[in-house]
This record gives C-alpha cells, structure tokens and sequence, in this order.
C-alpha cells in the first residue's frame, strides 16, 4: 500500500493525518470515530448525514478495501474492519441480556458464577500451586 495513499483525499476533506493513522484511527483521528470512518469509507467528501449510507460506502478510491471485503461476505453485511467501523451501526457485535443455557453448560456457568475464595485460582479444572481446594459446587 502507498504510503500516501489516503492523504490528498483526507487533506481535501479537512483532515491531515497520515495514511497509516486513518487505517488504524490514530493520531488526530484517535477520538473521531465519523470522520475516520467516513474516510475509510470515501464517504468524507459527503453531507455528514450521508456517512450513516451503506449503499455509499467503498464507491470510490480512497477507501479500506480490507474492510469492504469483510463487509461484502459477512452476515448482514457487518463487519469490524477498521477502528470505529461499528459506527453508524455497520459492527457486527451481538449482544443479549439473559441468554438462554443449554442444560450441559449450567454447570459451567454455576461454577463460574461461584464464590472464589481469596487467594485461589482455578483454570481449566487445575489450581495454581499458591491456592487452596475450593469447595464442591452444588449440581
């Protein structure tokens, strides 16, 4: 990749930062999660009220064609490609509140719900060697 690649378009839109820092959100872009998504989508030359389109997204060089690719073959067409690529609502995170568990998982999720006592610790069924014996959970 050019190492200018995105810098005369983000120049043209008001922004100077180099290519690298629009890529990975950095630098001035850091705590400006629209305009460096706007870049990374070559929606910046836009309305501001255009950069929530999808259908404008990639249309155009410059734009991170990483994350189109990941776009294009994700469910929904959501994806994480970039740094602030979820906004706009484009990320494909998933979230539930109360998440029903299958009957073989609730022991699992007792035991991880269950009181630690100070000082233990147990990974994958084994404790370290400075821990002591947790009691038996309950079924």
């Amino acid at each position: 990749m050019n190492a200018n690649y995105f810098t005369s378009y983000a120049q043209a839109n008001g922004i100077t930062a180099a290519t690298s820092d629009i890529f990975g959100c950095a630098g001035v872009l850091a705590n400006d999660p629209g305009h460096c998504a706007a870049l990374n989508r070559h929606v910046a030359h836009l309305p501001q009220a255009q950069w929530s389109t999808p259908s404008l997204y990639y249309q155009a060089a410059p734009a991170n064609y990483y994350a189109k690719f990941w776009h294009d073959h994700a469910i929904s067409h959501l994806a994480y490609g970039f740094p602030y690529d979820d906004y706009a609502g484009q990320s494909s995170f998933i979230s539930h509140g109360n998440p029903p568990v299958p009957a073989g998982r609730r022991r699992l999720v007792a035991l991880r719900r269950s009181t630690r006592v100070p000082g233990t610790c147990r990974l994958a069924g084994r404790q370290s060697s400075k821990s002591r014996e947790l009691a038996p959970h309950p079924a």
